[in-house]
């Protein structure tokens, strides 16, 4: 019975250092993409800003300026998409994810 009592102790410890390394690897994990997103987010909202609220601009560029912001916001968001699908396994590498 001793040799089995210490080899459980031993598993034991292994499988606490292996769980605390996956949650510490999560919890980087979930940081990365918190900030992936968050830096989408202030890019988005960025040219948002500076593309809409131009008073300098004539009506025609402002025009422009609306379907500019627009599609860097869906582009953004496109990214933000293909970057899970990958980074998940899910995306085939080609735009069609889910």
């Amino acid at each position: 019975p001793l040799p089995l009592t210490l080899m459980g102790s031993a598993i034991g410890l292994l499988l606490v250092f292996r769980v605390n390394n996956l949650y510490s690897r999560v919890t980087e994990a979930r940081t990365l993409w918190g900030r992936a997103v968050y830096l989408c987010r202030q890019a988005a909202q960025t040219t948002a800003t500076s593309l809409l609220f131009d008073f300098s601009m004539t009506k025609a560029k402002a025009s422009n300026a609306h379907l500019a912001a627009e599609k860097v916001g869906l582009y953004l968001a496109a990214f933000a998409w293909e970057l899970n699908s990958r980074l998940t396994g899910m995306g085939d590498g080609f735009a069609k994810t889910r």
